[in-house]
């Protein structure tokens, strides 16, 4: 299956996985993971090194993407975005690295009320997910909630 929008690879994704922990380099990075989309983690202007870390509580296997929505913040996404991600919160590896038009325009078009915008990268086990936010803008990057996905 390829998205409409591109003919990026397409990973199997079963289900979220609980959020246990989260930080940010702005106040309030629990506020996307209270299963509240009335809340949100909001963070900016967009300057290019805002961040986000989910944990997972303990390493799982599959972890394939992330999923964020956006619901009245529809404007907040971030301009570039890099996702990392990690067994034990030191080393890093890269997952995924860019601009997320394409996918936030797809969830838009899909749930218009909530704009659910899901990035897939290649699975693989983690325990951390961290969200980079690396472009530049004058509107802030807001998370009013975000899901870690994974297979199996």
């Amino acid at each position: 299956m390829q998205s409409w929008l591109g003919a990026e690879p397409v990973y199997a994704i079963v289900a979220p996985r609980p959020i246990v922990r989260a930080s940010a380099s702005c106040p309030s990075a629990e506020s996307a993971i209270d299963g509240d989309p009335g809340t949100r983690w909001v963070c900016g202007p967009q300057r290019g090194s805002e961040w986000f870390v989910a944990d997972l509580g303990a390493p799982v296997a599959g972890v394939g993407a992330v999923r964020y929505t956006m619901g009245e913040s529809y404007r907040d996404f971030p301009r570039d975005l890099v996702i990392e991600t990690s067994v034990d919160g030191e080393g890093w590896e890269p997952a995924w690295n860019g601009d997320v038009i394409a996918p936030t325009i797809e969830g838009s078009l899909l749930d218009p009320l909530m704009a659910p915008t899901t990035v897939r990268f290649a699975p693989r086990r983690a325990r951390f997910v961290r969200l980079r936010q690396t472009g530049k803008d004058e509107v802030n990057w807001a998370l009013p909630e975000l899901s870690v996905l994974a297979s199996g």
